[in-house]
C-alpha cells in the first residue's frame, strides 16, 4: 500500500467526519475512500490513528492555561508538546478565550 500524503483540504474533511462520527460505518469509509482515491483501508487505519491521538491528547480545562497567547506551549518540556498535541492545545486555548 503506497503511502498517502494528506492534503490540508482532505484533513479537513476527515477531521469534520471524525468530529461528527469517530467510528464511521464501512459504507462511510468506502465513500471518503472513493471520493479521496485511496482504499478504504487506508482511510480506516487514519480513523484509528485519529482516535489514537484524541485519547493521548486529552484536553483537560486547566491544560488549556498551558498555552500563552499565541498559542504556544508554555512548558515545552511536558508530554503534551507533540505538534498534534500542540494544535489541540492551541485550539481549546482560542476556544476558551471567545
Amino acid at each position: 500500500m503506497p503511502r498517502w500524503n494528506i492534503t490540508p483540504e482532505t484533513l479537513n474533511m476527515l477531521e469534520d467526519v471524525f468530529r461528527m462520527q469517530p467510528f464511521p460505518p464501512i459504507l462511510m469509509r468506502e465513500k471518503l475512500a472513493k471520493s479521496l482515491d485511496v482504499t478504504p483501508r487506508q482511510v480506516q487505519i487514519w480513523f484509528q490513528n485519529r482516535r489514537q491521538r484524541a485519547r493521548h491528547c486529552k484536553i483537560k480545562p486547566h491544560q488549556a492555561q498551558l498555552v500563552d497567547a499565541d498559542g504556544a506551549l508554555l512548558y515545552p518540556g511536558t508530554p503534551l508538546s507533540s505538534p498534534w498535541c500542540a494544535r489541540a492545545l492551541a485550539r481549546a486555548g482560542a476556544a476558551r478565550r471567545e
